[in-house]
């Protein structure tokens, strides 16, 4: 009977040996799949950044444009409006002798 009872708890020993290397082995492809899927995360998360930083870049650079445009065009026509107004040097040069005398 000592004899049917150490074959139980060596077999028992196996039984749990084998249960741990399988652990071991279902955790190390956990870990793998974990890592891949960092991996995969990591990818999809920076093209979908560089992609966002692209577009935002794009619409920056249109934005920059657009001002520059409006703001080249209210010069010109500020320019123009300056330079079609009629100038009158004789009421101008009066306005000034009677503000000079005056102050």
């Amino acid at each position: 009977m000592a004899e049917a009872e150490i074959n139980v708890i060596t077999h028992l020993l196996d039984v749990e040996q084998e249960a741990s290397a399988l652990i071991k082995d279902a955790q190390e492809e956990a870990n793998k799949r974990i890592a891949a899927a960092r991996a995969q995360a990591d990818a999809d998360y920076k093209n979908q950044y560089d992609q966002l930083i692209k577009k935002l870049d794009a619409d920056y650079q249109n934005r920059i444009k657009e001002i520059s445009e409006k703001y080249n065009k209210a010069a010109a026509e500020y320019k123009s409006s300056v330079e079609k107004t009629e100038q009158d040097k004789k009421a101008f040069n009066a306005f000034l002798e009677k503000f000079l005398v005056e102050n």
